[in-house]
C-alpha cells in the first residue's frame, strides 16, 4: 500500500522553533499541498495559531515523532548566529521522541569547523577541532590567526574577528561514528571584516 500522506521536513524544526516564531512573529505557517483535489498542485497554509489546544498538541505531538524518525541517536548540532556571534548551547542527543525533554550534548562531543578564506588560485580552508563546552586547542587558534581570524569562546558559544572575507562552515569528525544532523544553513554567507 503506498502512503496518502507525506510530512516533508525541510530544515529542523521542533516546539520551540514553533513557539519562538509564535512570540516573534505572531503566527507560524504549516504548508498543506494538495497534490489529488485539483488539476493541478495547490498549497493551502495552516496557521498553527487557529488550531485549538487538544489540535496544537497533537500537531507537536505528530511533528515530534517525524522528526525522531529522522534524528534517532543523532549529536543535533543547534548552531544560532548573530553578527559574528555563534551559539551551540541549544545542541542535544536526540534519543526521546519528546522535543520537551531533549538531552544537551555531553562535554567534549566532537565538531569541525572551516573557515575558507581567499586565495591566490582558490580558497583557502583552515580546519580546527570543536569539543562541545570546551576550550579550543592553541594551535588551532595559532593556525586561524595566521589566516587573519581571532577566535575567542569556547566549543558552546564562540565569536571571532576577521581581517579579510571569509566563510564559516561546519562538519562531522572522519572519525565520528554517530549520525551527525548540522542545523546551520549560512556555509555559503560571506562574513566581512
Amino acid at each position: 500500500m503506498s502512503s496518502k500522506i507525506q510530512i516533508i521536513l525541510n530544515g529542523h524544526v521542533d516546539r520551540d522553533t514553533i513557539q519562538a516564531a509564535l512570540t516573534d512573529y505572531g503566527s507560524y505557517i504549516v504548508d498543506v499541498v494538495d497534490n489529488y483535489s485539483t488539476e493541478s498542485v495547490t498549497t493551502y497554509p495552516l496557521e498553527i495559531n487557529d488550531l485549538d489546544g487538544a489540535n496544537k498538541e497533537a500537531f507537536y505531538k505528530t511533528l515530534d515523532n517525524a522528526t525522531y524518525l529522522v534524528e534517532k541517536d543523532a549529536f543535533v548540532w543547534v548552531i544560532a548566529k548573530s553578527a559574528k556571534n555563534f551559539n551551540l548551547k541549544a545542541s542535544y542527543v536526540r534519543d526521546v521522541f519528546s522535543t520537551m525533554a531533549l538531552t544537551p550534548l555531553t562535554d567534549g562531543a566532537p565538531l569541525k569547523l572551516v573557515f575558507e578564506t581567499p586565495g591566490f588560485e582558490s580558497n583557502t580552508a583552515t580546519e580546527i577541532d570543536l569539543w562541545y563546552n570546551q576550550d579550543f586547542n592553541p594551535a588551532d587558534l595559532a593556525a586561524l590567526a595566521d589566516v587573519g581570524i581571532v577566535l575567542s569562546g569556547d566549543g558552546a558559544g564562540f565569536s571571532f574577528t576577521n581581517t579579510i572575507p571569509c566563510k564559516l562552515y561546519f562538519i562531522k569528525p572522519s572519525g565520528a561514528t554517530e549520525i551527525y544532523i548540522i542545523d546551520y544553513d549560512l556555509s555559503n554567507e560571506v562574513i566581512h571584516k
